[in-house]
């Protein structure tokens, strides 16, 4: 018998117990696993996704094959760590991306991301934003993307 299969709030308070390492190895055990896991917020609010976005010859099937499985992600990630390295293609995919992250989002680190025109988006429980090495008016927009203004926790990083 599966104990996760018992009862949705037993899980969350069994899952909550569980550290980083635990958890990763929890989530491979079976696909119910890995379905509750993603789906209880103890959980995912101990992983911090970290994404590095580098176009390259080598790189360049990486990224594209990470951005595409981004975009099928129904995990409800609450930490994410960005690094576009200025290209203005890969930021604006990252951008899309992001986009589906929106309302999960409590921290976001975004470093090298170079935006032009981008479409607007709602960080509404964004509460810790840390931006390295992004231009200034790009800067604006991710602050201005926070509704918790007043609570938001801001580094700013320049070159």
């Amino acid at each position: 018998m599966d104990p996760l299969n018992l009862n949705p709030y037993l899980n969350d308070l069994i899952l909550q117990h569980l550290n980083v390492s635990e958890i990763l190895e929890s989530s491979i055990v079976c696909k119910n696993w890995h379905n509750e896991i993603g789906e209880s917020r103890p959980c995912m609010s101990k992983i911090k996704l970290s994404l590095k976005f580098w176009k390259s010859t080598n790189k360049q099937q990486q990224t594209e094959e990470k951005i595409s499985i981004l975009k099928n992600i129904t995990r409800c990630y609450q930490h994410m760590t960005i690094d576009c390295r200025f290209d203005k293609n890969l930021s604006m995919e990252f951008w899309d991306v992001l986009k589906d992250f929106s309302s999960t989002l409590i921290s976001l680190k975004i470093k090298s991301i170079k935006l032009e025109n981008p479409a607007e988006i709602k960080l509404t429980k964004l509460r810790e934003l840390k931006l390295v090495y992004v231009p200034i008016n790009n800067r604006n927009i991710l602050i201005t993307s926070s509704k918790k203004k007043k609570k938001l926790k801001l580094k700013l990083v320049s070159p």
